[in-house]
């Protein structure tokens, strides 16, 4: 959140570093085509330029358009998904004039501060990791990239970042002017020997350096990297290889609502120096004495570093409280459902100016049945489901493969027609390779009763954009009670006293 913004800022000054890298995701600052959003919080570009400059750093900016970053589709707005030929990443000319548009926006807000007009910015990325996952070839691509970040009158460094041996790898697709980079956490010395055998005579720089790495649901443990491995490799960048380096993470924070990639957890600590909370660790006082080593052995100008800021404790504020709940059926009642003769991912839903749903959930519900035995649904969901017949919870699958329930008569309520519901979870988009093309969410196939096929779905769109929590907010709720067996929404109280 951007009220950190300066904390963290200063912690990184003060641990020796004289440079921020920061990415710009392209879903948020244009979540509707041509609604532009670059103001409200942390999405407020300019600010956050501001601030690196009053802290001292020059800043490395990656406005994407793919970031990857562990984040919900990379970047890319979901509307892309209307397209049913989208190709990202390419010579796809939907797609190149999408990136023009965004790129003429993005560019005219961070001119000022390119570092010949005297700002922070020192060098943009045009791309990440292209070489590993496309076929590295696609000159066009990258002929159209540089021409549009240069006919907007960026001056500054343009690099291009690949993993490992694919830094060296991808030369062959490298452009003159552009600084290949690579990212890494093993290996540090090989992997920049090589580079630098493929790029001679420019400077080493490691853009993306893994003090440990993010983690998934469903997965155990906490990915790290202990601080002696951290040292060495760290060690060989600055003193062996005489590289320059970017942690990232230095600090990884949180990944707020739905802004995960596929399946990364809500922490997006990452093992780094600063940890989730902005708190130091053993990494951070290693980097610090690192830093101050190389300047000192190397006789660099002795930078004005100020004091680390003091970490403010976590305090314990006591339990929360759960107040009162909706049910499923009083947040259906709130939104008008669209009928589809068939289930219809949620970014194909027609919520307003060539957008669907992007976020959150979505509900397919079919009324009036007769009692049923067998319930089939073809090619699964994207991502997780809760079946539900006659209000009250019957399964909760994860599957993208075919799913067949055998039902019984004690699941159906005692009324004489019956209703069957399908929530559908968007547990976050893939966030890189050709599997973003076809991020679609929702139900996949059809849905077959009793061997016939389902139609006239009424679909519900659960967003839980903050219009929509507002309005859930000022609903009245039901007492809480244990055992309920349906999805809800909750409202919880926590009393946090001054001190």
């Amino acid at each position: 959140p951007h009220e950190y913004w300066k904390d963290r800022l200063l912690k990184f000054r003060a641990a020796g570093l004289n440079t921020v890298q920061t990415y710009s995701p392209w879903n948020l600052h244009e979540e509707t085509p041509g609604h532009w959003d670059f103001e409200t919080g942390f999405l407020n570009l300019k600010g956050f330029l501001q601030a690196a400059k009053e802290a001292d750093m020059f800043v490395v900016y990656r406005p994407g358009p793919y970031i990857c970053a562990e984040w919900e589709m990379g970047g890319y707005p979901a509307w892309f998904l209307r397209d049913p030929h989208i190709r990202l990443r390419s010579n796809y000319k939907p797609y190149m004039e999408a990136v023009g548009r965004y790129f003429t926006k993005v560019l005219s807000l961070i001119d000022e501060y390119q570092f010949t007009k005297g700002g922070p910015v020192i060098a943009m990325q045009f791309e990440n990791e292209f070489g590993g996952i496309h076929n590295a070839d696609d000159k066009e691509y990258f002929q159209f990239m540089r021409t549009t970040i240069e006919s907007h009158g960026f001056k500054e460094l343009l690099i291009n970042c690949d993993s490992g041996m694919n830094a060296a790898n991808a030369m062959k697709t490298a452009l003159p002017g552009i600084l290949e980079t690579d990212n890494f956490n093993s290996d540090s010395l090989k992997n920049l020997n090589a580079l630098r055998k493929a790029q001679p005579n420019k400077p080493l720089h490691v853009t993306e350096f893994w003090p440990g790495w993010f983690d998934k649901w469903s997965e155990k443990g906490h990915h790290r990297m202990d601080v002696n491995r951290f040292e060495k490799e760290v060690t060989d960048v600055l003193f062996n290889a005489n590289s320059s380096i970017n942690f990232y993470m230095f600090f990884g924070g949180t990944n707020f609502g739905f802004m995960n990639g596929d399946r990364v957890v809500t922490s997006y600590d990452y093992d780094a120096p600063l940890s989730e909370t902005g708190n130091y660790t053993a990494k951070y006082w290693k980097t610090k004495e690192l830093v101050e080593k190389f300047v000192k052995e190397r006789g660099l100008p002795q930078l004005l570093i100020p004091k680390p800021p003091e970490y403010l404790k976590p305090k314990a504020y006591g339990k929360v409280k759960v107040v009162d709940y909706l049910s499923l059926e009083d947040v259906l009642s709130k939104i008008k459902p669209i009928v589809t003769e068939k289930p219809t991912h949620m970014e194909l839903l027609n919520l307003g100016d060539n957008h669907g749903q992007h976020f959150g959930f979505i509900n397919y519900r079919l009324t009036n049945l007769q009692k049923f035995k067998h319930l089939k649904l073809t090619g699964g969901v994207s991502d997780r489901a809760i079946i539900l017949i006659d209000h009250k919870e019957v399964v909760t699958i994860e599957t993208n493969k075919d799913y067949e329930l055998n039902v019984t008569d004690s699941q159906f309520a005692n009324t004489t027609t019956h209703t069957l519901d399908i929530i559908v979870e968007n547990m976050g988009r893939v966030n890189g390779g050709a599997e973003m093309n076809s991020a679609r969410k929702g139900l996949n196939g059809d849905v077959t009763i009793d061997g016939k096929i389902g139609s006239h779905f009424e679909t519900f769109p659960i967003e839980l954009k903050q219009q929509f929590v507002q309005q859930m907010h000022e609903l009245k709720g039901k007492p809480f009670v244990e055992g309920i067996k349906s999805p809800s929404l909750y409202r919880l109280s926590l009393d946090i006293k001054e001190s």
